[in-house]
């Protein structure tokens, strides 16, 4: 549906912005979300609630400070290289949701330690795509010309949908 409301040229800008956070999000979440799939269920099996709150903390804080750092450190090298020309610029609006993104996905691995593996993959597997695809159908709708902005800030916009859903199941 984006690839033909875009066309080919706003639909790689979209792509590149897109791919460029997934990377991002993977490393920024440092294994942190797979060290919560093995303390906060031995945690849980000892009682030991204050050591989970602390994890979980601890493990937020981090993720989202490394996917700000992160995001500030490729805003940086865009600067520094000059590189902000029509393309780049959407890789800067995606940045802005990297903090959301990066939650979300440190969210999804602790709702499976808690056991809502199967509610937070609704959201992951289900909700976010079918938000995204409603999305696309109204920006195509309501939009006489879509650009990559528009997908792009679409895209961001459903990943804190889910955060939100993810925060709400947490």
């Amino acid at each position: 549906v984006l690839g033909r409301a875009l066309g080919a040229g706003d639909y790689g800008h979209y792509s590149t912005a897109v791919a460029l956070a997934s990377v991002i999000t993977t490393g920024a979440t440092l294994g942190l979300e797979k060290l919560a799939l093995r303390e906060l269920p031995a945690c849980f099996e000892q009682g030991d609630w204050d050591r989970a709150r602390g994890f979980l903390v601890f493990a937020t804080v981090v993720v989202v400070v490394t996917s700000v750092l992160v995001g500030l450190l490729t805003m940086a090298i865009l600067w520094c290289t000059r590189s902000w020309n029509y393309p780049e610029h959407y890789l800067m609006l995606m940045i802005l949701f990297l903090p959301v993104m990066t939650l979300f996905m440190f969210l999804l691995e602790v709702c499976t330690a808690c056991e809502r593996f199967v509610s937070s993959t609704i959201v992951y597997r289900v909700v976010v795509p079918c938000t995204l695809l409603i999305g696309a159908l109204l920006l195509k709708h309501f939009s006489n010309q879509q650009s990559a902005r528009d997908a792009v800030v679409l895209y961001g916009c459903v990943w804190v949908v889910g955060g939100a859903l993810m925060l709400a199941l947490a």
